[in-house]
């Protein structure tokens, strides 16, 4: 990434914000997958189906048309699979475009045909959530993306503790750059915390890229999960349990002011 576009994600990141504050009772850990190549569901659906999981599948419905010869991307038929068994479809743009490089009309456009194409494999479905192709932030389109989804994760390392912005989630690639005992280390510091932690990754399998991770290394990170005892949601189940409580948390206040307004009689 070249200087001029760097200074442009950081514009959008400091300047463009959805603060929402955290007050979690215990921790939330999220498994996403962006572009979903096939072994994403083969294998990462498959682990965390096993321990009882579903992830968010951040998806450029596009991508599966291009033929790419060196990726096998999901057939349609297994996102329908994936939503019968209780995991998220979000939306990564139609065509994976890079968005540095986008007006306001082109990514429009895109987005709107990612939805056309869910629609027609899935009549009614609703991408409610987004992932920024490649991490790219820009002051245009998180100001469209605000407009039309919940929330947009870029790929900044991180979790969320007391406070997060809705349209910059912090992720930890699953790559060749996280370790496994860094891994555990950021699940029991989300444990300590309280925090809403999100792992994501491409393919999961054998021979991965430097942006995927093996199968055995996915199942020990969701083995973990497991073990200690941590509630995995997807992304939007997630953002449920946080704004709804927190709405929980305004009507309760709302309730105890109108009581103490009370004159008894």
């Amino acid at each position: 990434m070249n200087l001029f576009f760097k200074v442009k994600r950081a514009i959008a990141c400091k300047f463009l914000k959805k603060k929402v504050s955290l007050n979690l009772s215990k921790p939330i850990i999220s498994f996403a997958f962006d572009d979903i190549p096939d072994s994403a569901i083969t294998n990462g659906a498959r682990i965390l189906s096993e321990y009882g999981y579903n992830g968010t599948f951040y998806v450029s419905l596009g991508l599966a048309d291009n033929h790419n010869k060196n990726k096998s991307y999901f057939d349609h038929s297994k996102l329908k699979q994936l939503v019968a068994d209780g995991a998220e479809l979000a939306c990564h743009t139609a065509d994976h475009i890079a968005l540095y490089r986008s007006g306001r009309r082109k990514i429009l456009n895109n987005l709107k045909k990612n939805q056309e194409k869910i629609n027609q494999l899935l009549p009614g479905y609703e991408f409610k959530n987004f992932s920024y192709p490649s991490g790219q932030q820009t002051f245009r389109s998180k100001w469209i993306l605000k407009k039309q989804f919940r929330s947009a994760r870029g790929v900044k390392a991180g979790m969320h503790k007391k406070e997060m912005d809705l349209y910059n989630l912090h992720a930890n690639e699953m790559g060749d750059k996280l370790t496994l005992q860094l891994a555990v280390a950021l699940i029991d510091e989300a444990i300590e915390n309280n925090a809403w932690l999100i792992f994501y990754t491409h393919e999961v399998e054998d021979n991965p890229s430097a942006y995927g991770c093996t199968a055995e290394f996915f199942e020990t990170v969701v083995k973990y999960c497991y073990k200690k005892n941590v509630e995995v949601l997807t992304v939007n189940k997630a953002l449920d349990k946080i704004l709804l409580g927190k709405r929980s948390d305004k009507n309760m206040q709302y309730k105890q002011r109108l009581n103490s307004n009370l004159v008894p009689v």
